[in-house]
C-alpha cells in the first residue's frame, strides 16, 4: 500500500513521477513566497555573462519552421527517430520534465499549455481541453485529444506525429494546424501550412494549406474544402457530410475549378449511382491526361484516381506512397 502511494506520489516529492496538474498549480500559486536565499550584490561583469548565456539558451528556443537552416547527420537523424520524444511541459511559469505515456494533461476554462518538443515542435493546448500521451508506434509519437482543442506546429518529418481523436486520427505531414474536438465527437481540423492527413474506418482526407475538414461522429473525415470556397459550396459540403441525398447535385452544380479537391474525395463516397457524374464534372474542372477515361475514374480504379489527383498539381501522389511505408 506505502509503496502504490509512493509510485502515485512520486511528482510531489521529487518531481519524477506522472505531471501531477495540481501540485503544479500549486506550486505556481506559491512561488512569490518561494524562498531565494540571502541576496548578493552581484558585480556588473557577472551581470553581462548571465545575460550572453540567457541570450545562447534564447536563440536555442527559436524554432525554425521545417528545419529550414538546419543540418543533421542521416545517423544521428534515424537515431533520434528511433527514440520517444522528449515533452516538455510549459505553461506553469516553470518548464516541467519527464511527461511519459500515460500522463493526462486537462486545462481548466481560462488556462493554456504548451508541449514543446526539439524533434517535434510545439502543440499548444487550448482551454478546456483534455490531452493524453500515448505510446510510440514505430516511428510515430502520438497524442490524443478527448475533447477540446489544440494548435500543433510541427518539424519533424511527414508521419512522424499523430493526434487521436474519438473520431478520426490526424497525421501530420509537416504543418501548422489547429484541431478541435467536441464531446459529442464531433469536430474539425483547420490547416494553416502544409498538410494533414485524417484517417478513420477505412477512410482518408488529405487537407492542403489553406483548407479545413470536418469530423463527424460514427462517420469520421468529411470532405476537404478550401476556407475561400462559396457560401453556397460550403453549405452543399456541410449538407453532405451529415448524409443529405440531394447535397450532390449542390455539389457539382456550385463547384469551381479550385474546388475540384472536394470533388476528388466525393468519388469514392457519393453513391455509386452519381460516380459518373461527378467524375465528369471532374474532368470539367481539371485538365485530365488524354489516356484517362472518365469511367474508369468514376469506377475508382486506383491508377485513374492517382493521375486524377496529380492533375490537381498538389503534389505526385509518389508522396502518399513514401509517408504511407513509414507507419
Amino acid at each position: 500500500m506505502m509503496d502504490t502511494k509512493w509510485k502515485q506520489d512520486r511528482y510531489l516529492w521529487n518531481r519524477e513521477g506522472p505531471v501531477d496538474l495540481e501540485v503544479a498549480r500549486l506550486e505556481r500559486t506559491l512561488a512569490s513566497l518561494r524562498y531565494r536565499g540571502a541576496s548578493k550584490r552581484t558585480s556588473n561583469w557577472r551581470w553581462i555573462v548571465a545575460a550572453a548565456a540567457l541570450a545562447a539558451v534564447a536563440a536555442l528556443l527559436v524554432w525554425t519552421p521545417f528545419g529550414a537552416g538546419i543540418s543533421e547527420s542521416p545517423d544521428a537523424a534515424e537515431a533520434g527517430r528511433e527514440k520517444p520524444a522528449t515533452w516538455e511541459l510549459a505553461g506553469l511559469q516553470q518548464t516541467i520534465r519527464n511527461l511519459r505515456p500515460g500522463d493526462v494533461l486537462e486545462t481548466s476554462a481560462g488556462e493554456s499549455l504548451q508541449l514543446r518538443s526539439s524533434q517535434l515542435g510545439i502543440v499548444t493546448i487550448q482551454p478546456g481541453s483534455r490531452l493524453r500521451l500515448l505510446p510510440q508506434r514505430g516511428n510515430q509519437e502520438r497524442l490524443a485529444l478527448d475533447f477540446g482543442a489544440l494548435r500543433a506546429i510541427i518539424v519533424a518529418p511527414p508521419a512522424e506525429f499523430a493526434v487521436d481523436t474519438p473520431t478520426a486520427t490526424a497525421i501530420d505531414l509537416g504543418c501548422v494546424y489547429t484541431l478541435r474536438i467536441g464531446r459529442d465527437g464531433n469536430g474539425a481540423v483547420h490547416v494553416e501550412t502544409g498538410w494533414v492527413a485524417l484517417q478513420a474506418k477505412g477512410r482518408e482526407s488529405f487537407i492542403p494549406s489553406g483548407a479545413r475538414s470536418a469530423m463527424r461522429n460514427g462517420e469520421g473525415p468529411g470532405l476537404p474544402i478550401y476556407d475561400d470556397a462559396t457560401e453556397q459550396f460550403q453549405r452543399a459540403v456541410e449538407l453532405f457530410d451529415s448524409g443529405d441525398p440531394s447535397a450532390t447535385v449542390k455539389l457539382l452544380r456550385e463547384a469551381r475549378s479550385r474546388d475540384a479537391l472536394t470533388l476528388w474525395h466525393l468519388l469514392s463516397r457519393a453513391a455509386p449511382s452519381e460516380r459518373l457524374q461527378v467524375a465528369a464534372r471532374f474532368a470539367e474542372l481539371v485538365t485530365l491526361p488524354r489516356n484517362l477515361a472518365i469511367p474508369n475514374l468514376a469506377a475508382g480504379e486506383a491508377a485513374a484516381m492517382d493521375a486524377a489527383w496529380n492533375a490537381l498539381s498538389l503534389g505526385d501522389t509518389h508522396w502518399w506512397r513514401t509517408w504511407k511505408r513509414t507507419l
